[in-house]
């Protein structure tokens, strides 16, 4: 029987391969979709897009060159305060994730019928 580790290992795995045919690893699905979500009101800054992903603004940085250098996002420093950099989406990164969105809906289908098949182990313990 799986252990509930290595169920979600399973899942993750299937996520990771299902976005992975967009040409994006899974964290840089979410940071796209949370540049997008956040700008909805206007440009996402550097802090507000750490906290919402739950990273330090290095981690943040550092996850952020590869979505840079494939020209996804482009990080633009505020005109009224330079300390502040914005992240937005490019043109490339705004069409990659319709496409990028099918592709984890499609994995997190394959996951749930993938995991309905194996049997539900009960969490009490049997007297």
């Amino acid at each position: 029987m799986r252990k509930p580790a290595q169920g979600f290992a399973a899942h993750i795995a299937v996520l990771r391969h299902g976005i992975g045919a967009a040409g994006i690893k899974s964290t840089q699905f979410s940071i796209l979709s949370e540049v997008e979500r956040g700008s909805i009101a206007g440009p996402v800054t550097m802090c507000e897009l750490a906290s919402a992903m739950v990273m330090d603004r290095s981690t943040l940085g550092h996850n952020l060159r590869p979505l840079e250098r494939d020209e996804l996002v482009v990080l633009r420093q505020a005109r009224h305060d330079r300390r502040k950099r914005y992240v937005e989406l490019t043109r490339k990164g705004k069409s990659l994730l319709p496409r990028a969105r099918r592709l984890w809906r499609r994995a997190e289908n394959r996951f749930e019928r993938i995991s309905a098949r194996i049997p539900r182990r009960s969490c009490g313990r049997s007297s």
